[in-house]
């Protein structure tokens, strides 16, 4: 497993991420979802700062990963409007 520098990028070649990207913002919780590829992306974060990855493909889940360090990066209002300009959210 790669521990620097980037591993996965998306979209290739960058583009506006418009219909690529779904913001899902819950009560105790905010989720980012895109699929690539065939899987599907869920990048879930947690008010705590927990995070999560889940990849699934065919419906099936062939990764969960606990992220190993904290972050606020999705839950953040900053985050959250931003998306929202670009045209991420609701």
């Amino acid at each position: 497993m790669r521990r620097s520098g980037i591993a996965f990028a998306y979209p290739l070649p960058p583009t506006h991420p418009r219909g690529l990207f779904r913001l899902i913002v819950g009560s105790r919780a905010t989720g980012l979802l895109f699929a690539n590829g065939g899987s599907e992306y869920e990048i879930n974060e947690s008010l705590e700062g927990r995070s999560v990855i889940e990849v699934s493909k065919n419906q099936q889940s062939v990764a969960n990963i606990t992220c190993t360090s904290a972050s606020d990066t999705l839950t953040l209002t900053t985050t959250q409007q931003k998306f929202k300009q670009i045209g991420l959210s609701d």
